[in-house]
């Protein structure tokens, strides 16, 4: 089982590409790969862009099965949102003229 992430700063999205291997036999281990598996794994492994926050799943309702030959490879697109950079508040001093 293999998973890309991949930035689309350009769109905004974070596109996340699973495949798996064809099962070839009934003795093979069967393969399914659900949505919340995908939102787990990035959770865990994909730290966003600078000013950027992983938003929501845009294509929920997929599953990669190593059964079906046009199931082994899905992709998963994710909503990346712009903030906007913290601005620090810096402490102005004033001098007042001595007389």
């Amino acid at each position: 089982m293999n998973y890309k992430i991949k930035n689309d700063i350009k769109n905004n999205m974070v596109v996340v590409s699973v495949t798996v291997e064809k099962r070839l036999s009934d003795k093979q281990k069967r393969i399914k790969v659900r949505a919340s598996h995908v939102e787990e794994y990035l959770n865990k492994n994909y730290k966003p862009p600078k000013n950027y926050v992983l938003g929501s799943m845009l294509t929920l309702n997929q599953t990669v099965d190593n059964q079906y030959d046009d199931l082994c490879e899905l992709d998963w697109k994710f909503e990346l949102i712009r903030t906007t950079p913290k601005v620090k508040a810096r402490n102005k001093t004033t001098t007042t003229p001595e007389e």
